[in-house]
């Protein structure tokens, strides 16, 4: 991949993208972070999760493709997000529309825990109560040229589906953590009317400064993965993303859900209005208290 932004560049907003092409040898593909942050949390994300998904991209890369109904888009897009209980990914737990009972809670995480691994994954006890990420959401975001010709990624934009105010429901979160990752990533407040992309930080593995920013070129052999972390202090929010795009004399926006589950709009509900619990390996549930969302990222 090939950022568009000079090496001088330490991040732009929506207002000022601009910068001359700058070729980037022996990257193929590098994972970024736009997250969107608002105000407290103590969870990090692993640094397993950026080597985890950047050599998923490595393998995935020749072989992703995207149904995509207008053949004249010259990229692909595909989106998926990160279970929030997985703590050493940065999940930060759910919210239950549908409060179930403590006990039920206790019962259901001493099977998770003590069972078998593949319990959770055959479990329904999520779906039955409506449990939907609370206050973020980890969305894995594969941009992808369909040929050699390069294609400028002009922004990446939320575009919210539905936003109401947050639910009374049952707002739950696991123990455990993995530790901070080394990535570069964005802040854009969710409950601004204004959502605009502002830089924070990151380095290399090496410990030098990222550039970072908008534009920057995919082709079909260089993807972009981006991660994207929509954050909501306030309300339940449904929403898609919207790439910006350009190649040649083409240019247009494409519309990306969640990949997963027919590109239906990704979900995440503020637990600021529910009651709060953790549960730890003791398998008891506990009060908690929790503040709003600084950065997710940690």
């Amino acid at each position: 991949m090939t950022d568009a932004t000079t090496p001088e560049s330490t991040g732009q907003s929506d207002a000022d993208d601009t910068g001359e092409p700058q070729q980037s040898a022996g990257r193929q593909a590098k994972t970024w972070i736009v997250a969107a942050v608002v105000a407290g949390l103590a969870a990090g994300i692993g640094a397993e999760t950026q080597g985890a998904f950047t050599a998923t991209v490595d393998f995935v890369k020749d072989l992703f493709t995207t149904t995509d109904p207008h053949d004249d888009v010259p990229l692909t897009a595909k989106a998926s997000f990160v279970d929030p209980w997985d703590v050493c990914e940065g999940g930060g737990g759910m919210v239950y529309l549908k409060p179930p009972t403590l006990p039920a809670i206790e019962q259901e995480f001493g099977k998770r825990w003590k069972i078998n691994s593949s319990y959770s994954t055959q479990s329904t006890f999520d779906s039955t109560y409506e449990a939907k990420a609370a206050n973020y959401t980890i969305v894995n975001l594969l941009i992808q040229g369909k040929s050699a010709d390069a294609v400028v990624i002009k922004r990446i934009r939320v575009k919210p589906v539905e936003v109401r105010p947050a639910p009374k429901a049952l707002r739950l979160r696991s123990s455990g953590g993995c530790g901070d990752a080394n990535m570069s990533r964005f802040s854009v407040d969710l409950d601004s009317p204004q959502q605009q992309l502002k830089f924070k930080d990151g380095k290399t593995d090496q410990g030098k400064q990222r550039v970072s920013g908008f534009p920057y070129r995919v082709t079909k052999a260089d993807p972009e993965a981006v991660v994207v972390v929509p954050v909501t202090n306030q309300s339940y929010c449904r929403f898609d993303f919207l790439v910006e795009w350009e190649s040649g004399e083409q240019s247009g926006v494409l519309e990306v859900g969640d990949g997963d589950h027919q590109n239906a709009p990704f979900e995440v509900v503020s637990g600021s209005a529910s009651p709060k619990y953790s549960i730890d390996q003791d398998l008891k549930a506990r009060p908690m208290t929790e503040s709003k969302v600084v950065d997710p990222l940690g």
